[in-house]
């Protein structure tokens, strides 16, 4: 009973943090950035950190989409050989549902990119940030199969976990998304890396039971 009281607590909290994401993007659809985001990147890009800015420059790479397939092909390559399709299909539906819903949502917000603030070129509209949500689905997964399989790398999972922030607070850095797209972005991330996570931690122990 405690259990189930539980998953309608966690669930009710993903579902209230999609129905936040969607009716903010409706909020601001076809708009730019609010006073707030405004203000914090002003304040952000007032400080002179060039090797900060530098630094986010290559971790901003590792959330663009030719990492995700160049990392991803190599992943499957492993699995595969290693027979590990339950994990093999886990990592992928991180990527891929995380990266196509994100790719749906800008679709449909089509919120235009800060101006004034952009250290590197970037197209395409700025809600949420594909970098925080794609980031925040993805690393968490790969950290946590590492650690299902091989307790000791429990650190690592932690690690990469935290790491998944930093693609999209890079781009906060680099002026190529406001505040609240990042934000929005990090929450959804987050909710879809949980679902899978928790997908297959209940295909594991349907395994044992049987």
């Amino acid at each position: 009973m405690h259990r189930k009281e539980t998953d309608r607590k966690i669930f009710g909290a993903i579902g209230l943090i999609w129905l936040l994401a969607l009716l903010f993007g409706l909020y601001i659809r076809g708009d730019g950035g609010l006073a707030i985001d405004y203000l914090l990147l002003g304040r952000l890009h007032e400080m002179d950190l060039p090797l900060l800015n530098r630094l986010m420059h290559w971790i901003t790479i590792t959330g663009d989409p030719l990492f995700y397939v160049v990392v991803n092909a190599v992943l499957i390559v492993i699995l595969a050989r290693q027979k590990k399709y339950p994990e093999l299909i886990c990592l992928l539906a991180a990527v891929l549902v995380g990266w196509g819903l994100n790719e749906a949502l800008k679709a449909a917000f089509v919120r235009t990119r800060p101006v004034g603030f952009a250290l590197i070129e970037q197209g395409g509209f700025s809600y949420p940030s594909g970098h925080a949500m794609v980031a925040l689905s993805w690393y968490p997964v790969v950290g946590y199969l590492l650690q299902y399989r091989r307790s000791y790398l429990a650190i690592a999972w932690q690690a990469l976990f935290i790491y998944g922030f930093l693609p999209g607070l890079s781009r906060l850095f680099l002026g190529v998304h406001y505040p609240t797209d990042v934000l929005f972005g990090h929450l959804l991330g987050l909710t879809l890396s949980y679902l899978c996570m928790r997908s297959y931690a209940t295909y594991k122990r349907k395994q044992l039971d049987s």
